[in-house]
């Protein structure tokens, strides 16, 4: 009878849907968003030109108005964490270029030791590179 009541009860229990998962903190889509500032901010040979396009800097603007612009700093921090070199100055200079009304004066004074902490990235080797999600170590 006892053993009865137990797979009833767990049966139940299986049958509730699962609450979803909490959201977390990051910086994931904010990195994949800069995509159109790949082709400014890369180094050699992967610049693909020396001005940068509307779309970079509206992806910029609109991180730094969201409160999201600090995931930037991992551009920075870690100029390999798409797999290949970044331009750290190119990538410093979008401050400027994209003229962002953040109330910081640049993207390397927002990225300073006194900078928060950044948000872990979930999928990322030991190197710092980007890996997706359903990749194995």
């Amino acid at each position: 009878m006892a053993a009865t009541i137990f797979i009833l009860l767990l049966l139940g229990v299986a049958a509730q849907p699962l609450p979803p998962a909490p959201q977390q903190p990051g910086c994931v889509e904010e990195l994949v968003a800069f995509s159109p500032c790949l082709p400014f901010v890369s180094d050699p040979p992967n610049n693909a030109t020396d001005s940068v396009a509307p779309q970079c800097c509206g992806v910029f603007n609109s991180a730094f108005e969201s409160g999201d612009g600090y995931c930037f700093c991992y551009l920075l921090r870690q100029p390999r964490i798409f797999g290949f070199p970044l331009n750290r100055e190119r990538v410093a200079s979008l401050s400027s270029f994209c003229m962002a009304k953040n109330g910081v004066a640049s993207l390397d004074s927002l990225c300073s030791s006194g900078a928060p902490a950044l948000p872990p990235l979930p999928s990322t080797t030991d190197s710092g590179i980007l890996k997706p999600s359903n990749s194995r170590k």
